[in-house]
């Protein structure tokens, strides 16, 4: 779904994201002379559902490294944001293994890992808009979202190329880490070219675990 990670998914629509994005990719003729190729299937009447009853409810800017214990003990996956919805598992299956039990060790060790995993790969990213750009201009890069009807970056092929240094350097981006392809697309808009500098900025940040 478009911009779903940093919209209020309770006031955008199905209708809405479908009709927004196949007029936008209508216009810009993306697909040759046809235009679009966002269709419609299904008979379920859902289009005018939020997009929260189906992906949860955005944390807009919000780290999901940390699990919010006391918000997942008390939530149904129906309602679980979708880049936590590992978490949620592996907290629910530590919740219910028995006390003292390896299954319940296993479970904790797996949880950690993963909180490490997604905690240094937000880290990373962040320290790379430091790096780049200075600790406040960092921050505002990143995050920053482009107008409706824009591409999400003006130069693919230095999205693709930035993104394949940093997975070199940092691991491959897991579900949960390419919500920071964003944040990599803003660099290259904001005129970070030069792939031989981004590469040796992306040196000095931390190996991926």
């Amino acid at each position: 779904m478009e911009d779903s990670d940093v919209q209020d998914r309770d006031a955008d629509s199905v209708q809405g994201q479908q009709s927004r994005v196949a007029n936008r990719t209508a216009a810009n003729i993306t697909y040759g002379d046809y235009g679009s190729h966002v269709k419609e299937y299904g008979d379920l009447v859902v289009s005018f559902d939020p997009l929260s009853a189906y992906m949860g409810e955005a944390s807009t800017n919000r780290s999901h490294a940390f699990v919010d214990t006391m918000s997942f003990s008390t939530s149904s996956s129906r309602n679980v944001d979708q880049c936590s919805t590992e978490l949620f598992y592996l907290f629910t299956k530590h919740q219910n293994a028995p006390e003292g039990s390896h299954e319940k060790y296993e479970a904790h060790v797996k949880l950690n890992e993963v909180i490490s995993q997604r905690t240094q790969v937000d880290n990373n990213v962040k320290h790379l808009g430091e790096l780049l750009f200075g600790v406040e201009k960092g921050k505002e890069v990143l995050h920053s979202v482009r107008p409706a009807g824009q591409p999400l970056v003006d130069n693919w092929d230095c999205l693709k190329s930035f993104v394949k240094i940093f997975e070199a350097r940092c691991g491959r981006l897991t579900p949960y880490g390419r919500k920071h392809v964003r944040g990599i697309a803003n660099i290259c808009n904001a005129g970070i070219i030069c792939t031989s500098m981004f590469k040796l900025v992306v040196g000095t940040l931390v190996k991926g675990i």
